[in-house]
């Protein structure tokens, strides 16, 4: 009799609990526990949407790939959990999961523990956690590129541990964590931060545990003191910090800094005199800083039209400073850098196919809390494409006459003629123009183009040391038009007295003095009324 009852109690038992337990576990979970405790692991490679027919009872819910092989789930919903009010920890990872609809979690109110991590998850909209009253622990680490709205974590009073690392943040705003009085731990290691604001703290006072390491910090703003003295335990390794003035102050809690109380090393990467020394160990006299200085930058720099430029300055300050481009159209260009980053890389910018617009004045601005310092730069970009200069006259047509060789002795042309391009020559062009103009013509082309007259033997154009100097210095300053005034005022009319600028058969460095004396010959030739004929004799 005793025998029957006991089996008796437990066929009751397996029928009451067990069977519906079975019963109720999809063919892609494992589920494990009591019918009131029931425990559901979700891990087949064939998972696209949350498993159906889960028990209602289920507390714990896990729903995770690996790293190898995310499962093919790509959202959640509302819909998905209607059934699973009682669960108490939902873990999912290791997903395609991108998008979870802002009320998928509104049945859930028991729910305390949130693992969202190593997905793909690229925002959590504003009120995806609110109303979820019991929450404790908030994970969304390794969402590489995930966007945390400014309201994500509002109104979580029971809010205790947040995990946000590896999400590749540039910044937090200070109202993120707005209302967090309950926060315990925070973890943003492994981001890309470079600043950390104050304001940030005063949003949870009550943090005890605060995680730094692995970012691109080179130092922390001295207001954090009043917060960071209440911490117990702060991580910031792997960060470049930059042991100068800014981080004195960090010495005076050995306690949070020290390795042997659970935090790691604050070890120095620069100045270079300091380099891989422990912040506790160097001396207060070594912890200084100083103002911007630009060291060396050029003062100008020549270009062609459509070629990339660099242009490369060094500049010294610490902490580092700020450096802005600002480019003659008034374009303002920051440059990039990161604490480590070799000095002479620093002060960098690159332009992507300079044009005439980018003539003028390139200024660079060095900017940090204890000062700022700025330079000029002067930007000569040669417009090397076809252009027209037109200078209209009463006189007759002249026929264009062929031009002879010159020897390098010879300082003037007597005469213009259409020469065809060779690589690496100019083509000047005279042909007859309306009413007695001339039309003269800077060209690249390997051919005369129709229309022009190519007269009888052609020969390149002569590089001597001392008849182009109007050429050299004219077109530093990036114009053809300025090139041709030049040439014709020089070359045609001996207008002024040639000058050497070249040694052998290389045209020197143009100077901001040679750039002036050619610069006014293109206004007095276009305003210069007077004719003058082939053999340059006034009409």
């Amino acid at each position: 009799m005793a025998l029957f009852s006991h089996t008796s109690g437990l066929i009751n038992f397996i029928l009451t609990f067990v069977l519906p337990l079975a019963l109720s576990c999809p063919s892609e979970c494992s589920c494990t526990g009591a019918a009131g405790e029931a425990n559901a692991l979700c891990s087949s490679l064939t998972i696209k949407t949350i498993p159906k027919n889960l028990s209602s009872s289920t507390k714990i819910l896990t729903v995770t790939g690996t790293r190898n092989a995310l499962l093919p789930l790509t959202r959640v919903s509302r819909s998905d959990f209607s059934n699973l009010r009682e669960i108490i920890h939902l873990k999912i990872s290791y997903t395609n999961l991108t998008y979870v609809a802002e009320d998928s979690f509104f049945d859930l109110i028991r729910l305390q523990r949130l693992e969202l991590d190593h997905n793909r998850l690229t925002s959590i909209l504003p009120n995806t956690l609110n109303g979820l009253e019991s929450l404790i622990s908030v994970s969304l680490a390794h969402n590489r590129g995930l966007h945390l709205h400014l309201r994500t974590f509002w109104n979580l009073p029971t809010l205790q541990t947040i995990y946000l690392m590896g999400l590749g943040l540039h910044e937090i705003d200070p109202l993120t964590f707005y209302g967090l009085s309950g926060l315990r731990t925070l973890d943003l290691s492994l981001n890309e931060l470079t600043y950390f604001s104050p304001g940030i703290m005063s949003s949870m006072p009550n943090l005890w545990t605060l995680h730094l390491a692995f970012n691109n910090f080179g130092n922390l703003d001295p207001l954090l003191e009043r917060f960071f003295r209440r911490l117990r335990r702060l991580q910031l390794g792997g960060n470049r910090w930059q042991c100068n003035c800014l981080l004195k102050w960090l010495k005076k809690y050995p306690s949070v800094l020290s390795p042997s109380e659970g935090s790691d090393a604050v070890v120095c990467a620069g100045p270079p005199s300091l380099e891989f020394r422990h912040l506790m160990e160097v001396d207060d006299s070594r912890l200084t800083c100083s103002a911007p200085h630009i060291v060396h930058c050029p003062d100008m720099i020549s270009a062609q039209t459509g070629q990339n430029l660099t242009i490369k300055c060094l500049v010294t300050g610490d902490p580092y400073p700020s450096i802005t481009w600002t480019l003659a159209d008034g374009a303002h260009l920051a440059a990039g850098s990161y604490p480590g980053m070799p000095l002479e890389d620093r002060a960098v910018i690159y332009i992507h196919k300079v044009f005439p617009a980018h003539n003028g004045s390139v200024m660079l601005t060095a900017h940090n809390s204890f000062g700022t310092e700025n330079t000029k730069i002067l930007l000569f970009v040669n417009d090397i494409t076809a252009t027209t200069v037109t200078t209209s006259t009463t006189s007759k047509p002249t026929a264009s006459l062929a031009t002879k060789q010159l020897s390098p002795s010879q300082s003037v042309l007597p005469s213009i003629a259409a020469i065809p391009m060779t690589p690496g020559f100019i083509s000047i062009v005279t042909q007859k123009g309306t009413r007695g103009g001339h039309n003269l013509t800077l060209s690249s082309r390997d051919k005369p183009p129709e229309g022009e007259v190519a007269n009888e033997p052609s020969y390149p154009f002569p590089q001597p040391e001392n008849n182009i100097p109007a050429i050299a210095a004219a077109s530093a300053a990036g114009g053809a038009a300025v090139i041709l005034a030049a040439v014709a005022a020089v070359k045609l009319c001996g207008r002024i007295a040639p000058t050497p600028l070249a040694s052998g058969n290389k045209v020197a460095p143009v100077t901001s003095e040679t750039m002036q004396e050619a610069l006014p010959l293109r206004k007095s030739w276009a305003h210069d009324n007077i004719t003058y004929d082939s053999t340059c004799n006034p009409v």
